[in-house]
């Protein structure tokens, strides 16, 4: 096969239907001969929740004395599974087999819903020596498989760490190393040089897949019509010569989440997944880096297939076509790509098409969808960016560094820059789009969320220019659009810069106050509480006040603080403050002085206060108490007389309060 094409046009720069006619005629042809095909078993006695010990330094127990007895382990791996297959009880319960650490030297046939606990990755393995597939898990049963290296397997029909033959297998906190053998040829001609997954169901967790490798498809794993699950693993250094250096799904679905692809090849096609006739793949929140193939150094989508990619990192990917990604098509019905909230970086193609290339020009439906994406730093013969496909790339609310070309379709709100003024994907102002303007990008690094990815700041033309009811939910580190909340524009691109929200404020805050205390303890005082000021709709701002309103102030001074609070408000909280005043006894009297001057009889009133103030310095409040209910006597005898009778109640009220506050 010529590897180089290097005159063909970038955007047909390989013949799709004549790549991938062979493609399938040699899957085909390997999968009829080796019969890759789910393999089947006539399930074993009901499980009973046992468990049965493994150490390399084991003896051959009866499985009857083994049974939850630590001190007798079995020396092989195999004797504890047979017992298993074999129990006799009815529970439905797993068997639990504890694997002690050591190196395992065996190819285990698993016939027992059964769990398989090593003692950690790095301190117990099961090493094939390259002569057959390591374990072979059979249907129907479910099996769980932690804390073990699987390694060294290789099997002609695939799966040469495990083959999955049609069971609910778990994998977690697993390595799979060095399965299929190294370099190409040496790899195992099946697929799935670390699993084969037939037809059955595979989740995969915190595992560590490095250094496997097939002919076949799916250098990590293969799966075949089954449903994949695969979430927080690492693919390193895994190939395979069919495609998928990583993963291969042909049938099926394939479910990706934050996992990280690194080094992988998937020589022909996939250089980290290659997905063909499956039903769905979603890839969210993983990392792409450094891995290559002919066509999709990252992933490889052919026709028929549906790729959601949310949240993504591709970068330094390379690939003939489709630095990024490659998007097949060329008969059925076509493949659908929704590219969003990712970041294409560094990415290269020999041909065309360094980020993305929409190859599906024959097709007869299918579609490419890029949204809040941003493209920069890939390159390429032709197309650093983007080739858009026959049916035309539809992107939308995208950062596009570099060159499109073929058939995009602008949804707006995109900026491009770097293709010297030539307007490449055909952005329009009229679109809300923002043409040749550097966007200003950051490096490539972590700035928060569960990927890489390239900041913008608020002087960059990108900022704010999407409306509101256009926003994503989210950009790719799952920060909220807009920002800040109350914006009525976000970001282009799949960063949202975090704009501190800072308009939180308070309006209405009571003057200061004077009153008389009516008591010993002083007076209750109300007051209107401050509202706050937050462009929130609706408002999420509270307003708390100490002391509250209602409450009883004491004699003196008190100073009330009113705080506004708000989650999103990076000014929160914000405080303002007011005086209450509450006068006792002292100037109270010395009120009522200046309201009796010149009132009454001759100077008896005021001799009646100027007396009271006296006994109230020395301390002497029972002489205060009898002087002011002389006063109140004498002033009711001349109410309506010689005092007005409505500056006889003022008086009377004033001096029966100062009596109240010395409690007479």
């Amino acid at each position: 096969m010529n590897m180089k094409g290097s005159e063909r046009d970038p955007k047909h720069s390989v013949r799709p239907e004549v790549l991938r006619g062979g493609l399938r005629a040699v899957l085909g042809l390997l999968l009829v001969t080796f019969g890759l095909v789910a393999m089947e078993a006539t399930p074993a006695s009901a499980d009973g929740g046992s468990t049965y010990y493994v150490s390399t330094a084991g003896a051959t127990p009866t499985c009857a004395g083994a049974v939850d007895n630590s001190a007798a382990p079995f020396d092989t791996i195999q004797a504890a599974l047979n017992c298993a297959a074999s129990d006799s009880t009815t529970t439905s319960s797993p068997d639990t087999i504890r694997i002690a650490s050591g190196v395992y030297v065996e190819h285990d046939s698993v016939a027992a819903n059964v769990n398989l606990e090593g003692a950690g990755a790095s301190t117990t393995a099961i090493n094939g020596t390259f002569s057959g597939a390591v374990l072979t898990v059979s249907s129907p049963y479910t099996v769980g498989i932690s804390g073990l290296t699987v390694e060294n397997g290789k099997d002609l029909n695939g799966g040469g760490g495990i083959y999955n033959g049609g069971g609910t297998l778990t994998v977690t906190d697993d390595t799979f190393s060095q399965n299929g053998g190294g370099g190409f040829y040496p790899f195992a001609i099946g697929p799935g040089g670390g699993i084969y997954n037939g037809g059955g169901t595979l989740t995969a967790t915190h595992d560590t897949f490095s250094g496997n490798g097939a002919i076949g498809p799916g250098g990590g794993i293969y799966n075949g019509g089954g449903t994949l699950t695969a979430t927080h693993n690492t693919f390193s250094g895994n190939g395979a010569f069919l495609g998928g250096g990583a993963i291969a799904t042909t049938g099926g679905t394939l479910t990706a989440t934050d996992d990280t692809f690194s080094g992988n090849n998937g020589n022909v096609t996939g250089g980290a997944i290659y997905d063909s006739y499956s039903w769905t793949v979603t890839a969210t929140n993983d990392t792409f880096s450094t891995n290559s193939a002919y066509l999709g150094g990252a992933i490889e989508l052919d026709d028929c297939c549906t790729l959601t990619a949310t949240g993504d990192n591709f970068s330094g990917n390379s690939a003939f076509d489709g630095g990024g990604i490659y998007v097949g098509g060329y008969r059925n019905s076509g493949a659908t790509l929704t590219a969003t909230d990712d970041t294409f970086s560094g990415n290269s193609a020999t041909s065309g098409g360094g980020g993305i290339n929409d190859g599906s020009d024959y097709g007869l439906g299918g579609s490419v969808t890029v949204a809040d994406d941003t493209f920069a730093e890939n390159n390429a013969a032709a197309a650093g960016a983007i080739v858009g496909g026959e049916l035309g790339t539809t992107v939308f609310g995208s950062i596009v560094v570099g060159e499109c070309l073929g058939r995009i379709t602008d949804r707006g709100f995109n900026l491009d820059y770097g293709d010297a003024g030539a307007n490449t994907c055909g952005f329009s102002a009229t679109a809300g789009d923002v043409v040749e303007q550097d966007p200003q990008l950051g490096p490539l690094q972590e700035n928060g969320g569960p990927t890489e990815t390239m900041a913008i700041t608020p002087a960059s033309p990108a900022f704010h220019k999407i409306p509101d009811g256009l926003c994503p939910a989210v950009d790719q580190r799952g920060v909220s659009r807009p920002q800040p909340s109350s914006s009525s524009t976000c970001d282009i691109g799949a960063f949202e810069v975090v704009v501190p929200d800072t308009d939180l404020a308070l309006s209405g805050v009571p003057a200061g106050t004077t009153v008389d205390a009516t008591s010993p303890a002083g007076a209750v005082v109300d007051y209107t509480p401050p509202a706050a000021v937050d462009e929130d709709s609706p408002a999420t701002a509270s307003v708390a006040c100490s002391p509250p309103t209602g409450s009883t102030f004491p004699i003196g001074t008190t100073t009330v603080t009113c705080t506004a609070t708000d989650a999103d408000d990076a000014n929160s909280p914000v405080s303002l403050s007011f005086t209450v005043s509450v006068e006792g006894a002292a100037q109270q009297l010395s009120d009522l002085d200046g309201l009796v001057q010149g009132v009454g009889p001759g100077n008896s009133l005021p001799a009646k206060v100027a007396a009271a103030r006296s006994a109230l310095a020395a301390g002497d409040v029972l002489a205060v108490c009898g002087i002011l209910g002389a006063f109140v006597g004498e002033v009711q005898a001349q109410s309506a007389k010689l005092i007005p009778a409505a500056l006889a109640a003022t008086l009377v009220g004033n001096a029966e309060r100062i009596r109240a506050v010395l409690a007479c």
